[in-house]
This record gives C-alpha cells, sequence and structure tokens, in this order.
C-alpha cells in the first residue's frame, strides 16, 4: 500500500510544494497516579486555530474563566513581540476553542477529530517521546484503537496502523 500510495502521489503532484500546513500537539498529565490526560492542546497555524480539551474534574474552570485567562497571557505574549511581530500577530490572531470533558476517552477523540479536519501536513509534538507514547496507552487503557485515532480517516481501515519508535540517532 505504501508504495501504491507513493505512485499516486507522485502523479498527483505537477509542481513541487510550496506551502506546507503545520499543527502541534501537547499534552498535560495527572501527577496524582491515576495516570489521566488533563489536557490537550492542538494549535493549528493554517486555520489560526486552538483546539483544547480541558478534562472538566481537574480544574472545575468555566470555558468563561479559561478565555478570560487566555486572553491576559495573549495580551503579555504580544505585549513582547517587535513592532513588526505585533502586525503579524495582529493581523492573524489564534482563536482557542475549549472544550470541558467529563470522560478522557471523549477528550482524546475530540481531539484528533479536529486534528483531521485541518488535515495538517506536519503536526510537532512538545515533548513526542512522551506524548505520543503515553497517548497511545491511554487510548487503549479507555478502549481506542490507536490507529484509528492517528490515521486520517480517509485511509481504510485494514491500511491504518501506528508504529512508534523514538529515534535516538546522532545526525
Amino acid at each position: 500500500p505504501l508504495v501504491k500510495m507513493k505512485i499516486e502521489y507522485k502523479n498527483a503532484c505537477e509542481k513541487s510544494i510550496s506551502y506546507f500546513k503545520v499543527g502541534m500537539l501537547d499534552i498535560e498529565t495527572s501527577v496524582l497516579g491515576d495516570k489521566q490526560i488533563l489536557l490537550i492542546s492542538y494549535a493549528d497555524f493554517h486555520t489560526r486555530k486552538v483546539f483544547c480539551a480541558v478534562l472538566n474534574t481537574w480544574g472545575q474552570l468555566t470555558k468563561e474563566d479559561l478565555l478570560a485567562r487566555t486572553k491576559v497571557e495573549y495580551d503579555k505574549f504580544r505585549d513582547g513581540l517587535n513592532e513588526d511581530a505585533q502586525s503579524i500577530w495582529d493581523e492573524k490572531p489564534f482563536e482557542v476553542e475549549y472544550k470541558l470533558f467529563e470522560s478522557e476517552r471523549d477528550l482524546i477523540i475530540w481531539t484528533f477529530k479536529n486534528i483531521h479536519t485541518c488535515k495538517p501536513d506536519f503536526c510537532g509534538v512538545w515533548n513526542i517521546a512522551f506524548d505520543i507514547p503515553y497517548i497511545i496507552d491511554r487510548a487503549i487503557f479507555r478502549g481506542i484503537q490507536p490507529e484509528h485515532l492517528f490515521c486520517n480517516p480517509d485511509v481504510t481501515k485494514e491500511y491504518r496502523f501506528i508504529n512508534f519508535k523514538e529515534d535516538n540517532s546522532t545526525i
């Protein structure tokens, strides 16, 4: 299947790619021994949107509380930029969508649904060696097949797989 995909991709390309859609993923986890993912955020640079899934039992916060705090932090961030960077920020600020969840399972599924909707070409991960194996373990624990999270829904189920292996080689 991989060879067929590469051939189809090559045939579909008439010129080189000049723009990539990029996203960034990060998680925060419980330190209380229950191993739950308390927060997953995905920032999509193409749509300028941040999807932030929060386990409601963790913070007992409202969306309004979270949005107010975000405004304060965004203002601080903007004030630290030079004039050129401020004008870029002002032209295309990030919009944050918070969603509060009662279940870790729903939090994980919602986040990856949004990633697939945004269709990034590349997705960076803040601490990939920790975050991806952790998400995989929590997905399995919650009865979610990780390959269905990480593979685009356009890929038929029989071709979906995930195999995370940390690259320890040096450049």
